[in-house]
């Protein structure tokens, strides 16, 4: 949505194609069109179908699903170009965790999601860490146009950020410094490790609490909220559930870091937001952009461990505050070179010009 409102500033138009129902609170007040399909191939043929009659190019994000297999056939036959964010779904990661459905996947490549990609103008990485990992995910159509474009996050920054009001921190002292986790409470984004690397560094470091925010839509903050309490912590770290707008925007703001040693991250929608508030970021090396932070001295990494976690905790808690100055003034201008709207608008209009070029008739 942010990319196309950026878009309609340039003078372009975007019509999306979700299969949602009918009854999804987001389309009353969704900026533009939507044509809604049916959970089916066919039903999403048909509406892409309908959509190819006013559109030069399309834009598909991400795989092994109906709307994506479904829309290729309609493409083809009306003569769109397409390209295409696999959004980290060609990671090794989901081998790991999921081998029997990475075999039923190697099937669908071969059927239909592999056409997708091959067909493609390009297929495009949010980071060069996606596009490495992507290589030879699955046999055949591997002879796609791949490229890393910059890719955007919403700008968090906000003015005045501490005359906001944290209702979220429940009459918690909202004056204390703390590392911030923002994100889904889910087992892959290594909360565990995190607080066990926090409880064994809380007595060092007594004055510093650590926030969790973000929705528990699978009841695993219950088991993380056990472990909490058993460290004894029930009094350091803060449980906000989801935030959003300006109480989002002033928590990014007054964190001392944002921390997400998760164990997979195709990009890290949160990591790029956080640096648009000018908070520096301790993440680990599964975040994809990663290098991006290190290189640019935005932040730490670590490896996705306990010990790793704890051990960059310390480094980051221990740091001279001249050291910290240095660090949290990188933030915005990293985020402005690689995550900012500006520069994901400038990397996709090329490609979407050089789509609706090279696929013109001679």
């Amino acid at each position: 949505m942010n990319m196309a409102k950026e878009r309609a500033r340039h003078g372009h138009s975007s019509v999306f194609v979700s299969t949602d129902p009918a009854s999804s609170s987001w389309l009353e007040e969704f900026p533009f069109p939507v044509i809604l399909a049916s959970k089916s191939r066919s039903g999403v043929q048909r509406a892409v179908n309908d959509a190819c009659a006013t559109c030069d190019v399309a834009i598909v994000h991400g795989l092994w699903n109906t709307a994506v297999i479904g829309g290729y056939p309609a493409l083809r036959k009306n003569a769109v170009p397409w390209v295409l964010y696999p959004h980290g779904m060609l990671d090794p990661y989901f081998k790991k965790i999921k081998p029997i459905k990475n075999l039923i996947k190697h099937v669908y490549w071969a059927l239909w999601q592999g056409r997708m990609l091959s067909g493609a103008s390009q297929v495009l990485f949010t980071c060069q860490e996606e596009q490495t990992l992507a290589r030879n995910a699955f046999f055949g159509h591997n002879t796609y146009n791949g490229l890393a474009v910059s890719y955007c996050a919403a700008d968090q920054s906000i003015e005045a950020p501490q005359e906001i009001g944290l209702e979220c921190f429940q009459g918690r002292d909202m004056t204390r410094p703390y590392l911030l986790f923002l994100s889904r409470i889910h087992p892959k984004k290594a909360i565990d490790n995190l607080l066990q690397a926090f409880a064994g560094l809380a007595d060092r470091f007594p004055d510093v609490d650590l926030v969790l925010a973000g929705p528990d839509r699978n009841e695993y903050g219950d088991t993380l909220k056990d472990m909490v309490q058993d460290m004894g912590l029930s009094d350091r770290v803060i449980w906000t559930g989801a935030v959003s707008g300006d109480a989002k925007k002033a928590l990014f703001a007054r964190a001392r870091a944002f921390v997400l040693p998760s164990h997979q991250e195709n990009f890290g929608q949160v990591v790029a937001e956080a640096l648009s508030a000018g908070t520096p970021v301790l993440i680990s090396d599964k975040v994809n952009i990663y290098k991006e932070i290190i290189e640019n001295g935005a932040g730490l990494v670590c490896e996705d461990t306990t010990d790793s976690t704890g051990e960059m905790l310390e480094t980051f808690l221990s740091m001279p505050e001249g050291d910290y100055t240095a660090m949290k003034q990188a933030t915005r201008p990293t985020y402005d070179r690689f995550f900012s709207l500006e520069s994901a608008y400038s990397a996709l209009q090329e490609q979407l010009e050089g789509a609706i070029r090279d696929h013109a008739p001679s």
